[in-house]
């Protein structure tokens, strides 16, 4: 495969990462509609909100790191030494992507 087939096929995955960025960010959205919502209608008190609403937050940012390792994997799987990481969180993420590389394989 060329390089320009390449680049284009890791574009498409970026849309794919951003896309469920988006939808990972809207759950996180209702979710705390919802929360809210109870709260509002008495259904839920406000320490049990504050609880539930830390414990989604946590699930939130663990698939968010999780889908940005898959996809960083498969991105550098692609890209082989194209692949690069300016943010230096970014490169200390990128170490975890052995983790995950039995996904994508």
């Amino acid at each position: 495969m060329d390089i320009e087939r390449k680049f284009e096929l890791s574009d498409f995955l970026e849309q794919k990462y951003k896309q469920f960025h988006k939808n990972i960010m809207g759950v996180k959205s209702q979710t705390n509609q919802q929360l809210k919502a109870g709260m509002e209608r008495e259904y839920i008190d406000g320490p049990d909100a504050s609880i539930a609403n830390k414990e989604i937050e946590e699930i939130i940012v663990h698939y968010v790191k999780l889908g940005k390792l898959i996809f960083w994997a498969r991105q550098k799987d692609l890209l082989r030494h194209q692949f690069k990481l300016t943010n230096e969180d970014d490169i200390i993420l990128a170490r975890q992507i052995g983790s995950v590389k039995h996904i994508v394989l």
